[in-house]
């Protein structure tokens, strides 16, 4: 599983569990449409009020120039007391996305996991937490996407900036290596 934007990518490779902390829902919408996109095929956890843009999705698809129609298993929980059970069925890799939004503990859940498992998420309780890495995420009013590392095993404390724009478009190596 991959974000697509390769700053992020490289301090998360290893991790099973990430947790991506937002201050902006739709800043997280746009992330983790992206994210779908490039980790497909993959499970997709919406917990409470989350949603699945089919549109932004193709959008996303058609940017990276992959195709993700049929490769995304999508369930939903709507109450506190589906999720764990919800979270439970699936195998593989999986996006959970509002996780922490009833306050009940997936923990135990998390770890049993066998896949990689990636967590997006504005609001988060104080108990106990599976991620191997947190990151927070904000953008700024000058373009920029700032990424603070709370929590990692290889990068503590390590802050990295990297333009917006990379969410909207393919990153490429071409001329750009040579600047």
């Amino acid at each position: 599983m991959m974000t697509g934007i390769q700053e992020i990518d490289e301090m998360i490779y290893r991790d099973k569990i990430v947790g991506f902390k937002f201050e902006d829902e739709v800043f997280m919408r746009i992330f983790y449409h992206r994210t779908i996109v490039e980790s497909a095929p993959v499970s997709l956890l919406l917990v409470g009020d989350a949603r699945i843009d089919p549109y932004l999705l193709r959008a996303f698809s058609r940017i990276t120039e992959k195709e993700v129609e049929d490769k995304v298993r999508v369930r939903r929980a709507f109450k506190r007391e589906d999720v764990v059970p919800t979270l439970n069925s699936f195998a593989g890799d999986l996006i959970i996305v509002n996780p922490y939004i009833y306050g009940c503990s997936i923990y135990p859940s998390l770890i049993k996991r066998k896949g990689r498992t990636f967590l997006f998420f504005t609001t988060e309780k104080t108990y106990l937490r599976a991620e191997s890495s947190i990151l927070e995420l904000r953008r700024e009013k000058e373009g920029d996407v700032i990424v603070r590392v709370r929590k990692s095993p290889s990068h503590p404390e390590l802050k990295v900036k990297f333009p917006a724009y990379l969410l909207h478009c393919k990153e490429e190596f071409g001329l750009s290596k040579w600047l």
